[in-house]
């Protein structure tokens, strides 16, 4: 990834740890079919997924990127 990828004001930790809970809460009750059509087809959008199958998959690549961004993975 070169810098011009890269964000250039850092989140606070606070705010990414949030981000991940968030995350983790969508993804579980994506996987468990808990929410309404409408709403994967919107976050489907989101995420730049045009398959609804995948959105359980850029969920997880979100949060994992957020994790690696808080040195979980070092």
């Amino acid at each position: 990834m070169g810098p011009e990828e890269l964000c250039p004001h850092p989140i606070a930790r606070a705010d990414a740890e949030a981000l991940i809970g968030l995350l983790a809460v969508l993804q579980g009750h994506a996987l468990a079919g808990d929410l309404d059509g409408r709403l994967v087809a919107r976050l489907s959008e989101r995420v730049g997924q045009e398959d609804r199958a995948e959105l359980h998959a850029s969920l997880d690549h979100l949060n994992q990127a957020l994790r690696t961004v808080l040195g979980e993975y070092d």
